[in-house]
């Protein structure tokens, strides 16, 4: 329970060390890297098109096209249509699914604090792992995003911020 991010160690050869015991979840960008092999395989077997969804990171290529919704995070039974996504990539974080005591399981590297109460952050990028991890760093820090949008125009992605509302504000890529 102590042990966080500065207790895992990236050594060259490719070598991972824990300097204590703890639980590594790889669910912050291991969806959209598993959605952009699955579209490669799929590609890779001659399929032109279609959608990918790994649990609200999903991926559309080919002719396929799919309606986007967010869920409204204080209320997450009801959602709201964002966009029509066609040969791109989408991923949404929120705290709603795993908050627990107040707290969420996204919390700021600066902190501590949990993140995502009462907002989500929805990104459409060209790769899924990029969606996924954009939409963290979204979630986290939208005003250095709105202030300096060069990440997300390097990207090729667009951002958007869902409150309790259902008010969406869009920040370019």
């Amino acid at each position: 329970p102590s042990a966080d991010w500065r207790d895992v160690v990236v050594e060259l050869g490719r070598r991972v060390r824990f300097r204590k015991p703890l639980w590594l979840d790889l669910g912050g960008i291991a969806k959209g890297h598993a959605v952009d092999g699955a579209v490669a395989a799929l590609r890779a077997r001659g399929v032109e098109a279609g959608v990918v969804n790994a649990g609200g990171d999903l991926r559309v290529f080919g002719d396929a096209s799919e309606t986007i919704h967010v869920r409204d995070p204080r209320s997450p039974a009801r959602s709201h249509p964002l966009l029509e996504l066609r040969d791109g990539a989408a991923a949404t974080s929120s705290g709603y699914a795993s908050a627990r005591d107040g707290r969420t399981a996204l919390l700021d590297p600066r902190d501590g604090r949990s993140l995502g109460h009462a907002v989500s952050a929805t990104v459409v990028a060209p790769r899924a792992l990029w969606a996924d991890a954009l939409a963290k760093v979204v979630l986290a820090a939208p005003a250095v995003l709105v202030a300096s949008p060069a990440l997300l125009r390097r990207l090729q992605a667009q951002a958007a911020l869902v409150d309790g509302g259902g008010t969406v504000r869009r920040l370019g890529g």
